[in-house]
């Protein structure tokens, strides 16, 4: 893979004060600074030429490798800026209710341009009445709208409207990044920021991303202090290390029944930034049994009421989210919890 560079229409030298994180500020924005799965971009980019385009779409793939970017970039090939582009995160809005006014909405043109889009992320956390509330509108698309769903789980679409809405999409895996790919990219993000890194840091750092490019750029910046080989592993291991601690964090909370929710979100922040996609199913025992001590030791009926809320809650997290998801996991324990 060639060298990549912002192109025309990416101002990136225009975020540094306002982004804090890498992988938002390197968020690509066209087709051709996506890193990875060419071959797939390539006929995303061939179909929607294509006077008969498909009017739904569906990417599959892991954590951090770019669907939900893929589904913004596309969105704006559609001639949409951010007023014609709506986003659902379907673990956290979409019940049938938001679902059945979102496609009530959508009949309308929009106010600016004259099309629409909807990218409904994490979309097999719809529910059944949510699918049966919004297949008709992918069957039958108007000439202004478009859908695009994103998907980690495409197995859990198994109830018969999520079936028969992904068979009217034109759905596209996306592979986890190769680690040589992540490994050049994380070099040009380290040049244009100004980070030294001795020779074979990115490689590791690129490796221990497992196909996530979002996870490599939060290595790189957890690690770009690393000077030998022993600090690298040493930094990327307590980057594992401080997602656990801050589970803690938010078990300890969740155990003396903390009711500002300004004292939840950095924690929950932290968490979702600093996790690992194919290790965060370790985080929901750390809090149960973290939670569970606590509540050995307070005795009060109110006490343990509350915490046989909070146990109850976190046991209704899914075993493997997405960091997106696990977001919105967290915030209903919370909610439960105060």
């Amino acid at each position: 893979m060639g060298r990549l560079k912002p192109s025309p229409h990416t101002n990136w030298s225009s975020q540094l004060s306002t982004d804090t994180t890498l992988h938002t500020k390197y968020r690509p924005a066209s087709f051709e600074e996506m890193v990875g799965n060419k071959a797939t971009i390539k006929s995303i980019a061939t179909n929607i030429k294509s006077e008969s385009r498909a009017h739904a779409y569906m990417f599959v793939g892991n954590a951090g490798v770019g669907k939900t970017t893929l589904a913004r970039i596309l969105a704006r090939e559609f001639g949409c800026d951010s007023s014609q582009i709506i986003e659902v995160d379907a673990a956290n809005e979409g019940s049938v209710y938001s679902i059945r006014k979102l496609v009530e909405n959508s009949q309308y043109l929009p106010m600016v341009g004259d099309s629409r889009v909807i990218i409904v992320d994490e979309c097999h956390a719809l529910s059944q009445s949510a699918w049966s509330a919004l297949l008709k509108s992918v069957e039958e698309p108007l000439s202004h709208m478009y859908w695009i769903f994103c998907t980690s789980e495409v197995s859990k679409l198994t109830e018969k409207a999520a079936k028969a809405a992904a068979t009217r999409c034109m759905q596209y895996t996306l592979k986890d990044v190769d680690y040589i790919e992540i490994s050049e990219y994380l070099a040009m993000i380290s040049e244009f920021e100004g980070f030294k890194m001795f020779d074979g840091a990115l490689d590791e750092i690129g490796k221990a991303a497992k196909g996530s490019l979002r996870q490599g750029l939060v290595n790189l910046s957890k690690c770009r202090s690393a000077e030998n080989m022993e600090e690298l592993k040493d930094l990327l291991s307590k980057a594992e290390a401080e997602a656990e601690g801050k589970i803690i964090d938010l078990a300890r909370l969740l155990a003396k029944g903390e009711q500002s929710l300004m004292q939840y979100k950095p924690v929950i922040d932290g968490i979702v930034e600093s996790c690992d996609p194919s290790k965060i199913g370790g985080f929901k025992p750390t809090l149960l049994s973290f939670v569970g001590n606590v509540m050995k030791s307070d005795k009060t009926d109110k006490q343990l009421e509350s915490h046989i809320k909070t146990l109850y809650a976190i046991k209704q997290m899914s075993d493997y989210p997405t960091p997106k998801e696990l977001a919105g996991e967290l915030w209903l324990v919370v909610g439960n919890a105060i």
